[in-house]
């Protein structure tokens, strides 16, 4: 699930580095993005008394897109 999420909701199928050598600085900090995203939204849930397992990961990705947008 994890994985279908990053390609799919983070719109990585495809990395956007052009060269090789950078690939693994890509993916690190796609992931270190994903994870501070997630920690974040889970923080929320905490401080207002939810849930923390109902945390959704598409829908805290989408909110933020829709954030920065």
């Amino acid at each position: 699930m994890f994985f279908r999420m990053v390609k799919q909701t983070c719109e990585r199928a495809k990395l956007h580095c052009h060269r090789p050598e950078n690939v693994l600085t890509e993916l690190n900090w796609t992931l270190l993005g994903i994870w501070y995203a997630l920690f974040t939204g889970k923080e929320i849930l905490i401080n207002e008394h939810l849930d923390p397992t109902d945390i959704s990961p598409v829908k805290v990705m989408k909110a933020i897109s829709k954030a920065v947008d």
